[in-house]
C-alpha cells in the first residue's frame, strides 16, 4: 500500500516553546527528503496504530 494513493497519510506538527516567546527550530539534514538545509518546527507521519501522543514522543526523542 502507499501513502497518499492507498489511503491517507496523517501528519503531525509541533512546536516546542518556553513560553517566554522562544522557539526550538530544527534544521533539516542534507540526508533529509526535501527542505534540505532549511529550518521548521518538528512535525512527523502518525503510523498506522499508533497514537498521537506516540508519535510525538518519537519525533521529540
Amino acid at each position: 500500500m502507499k501513502k497518499g494513493q492507498d489511503y491517507t497519510g496523517v501528519t503531525i506538527v509541533y512546536m516546542c516553546h518556553d513560553g517566554a516567546g522562544n522557539v526550538l527550530l530544527n534544521k533539516r539534514s542534507a540526508n533529509c527528503r526535501d527542505e534540505q538545509g532549511r529550518w521548521d518546527i518538528g512535525g512527523g507521519g502518525l503510523e498506522f496504530g499508533d497514537t498521537v501522543e506516540a508519535t510525538l514522543k518519537k519525533e521529540i526523542a
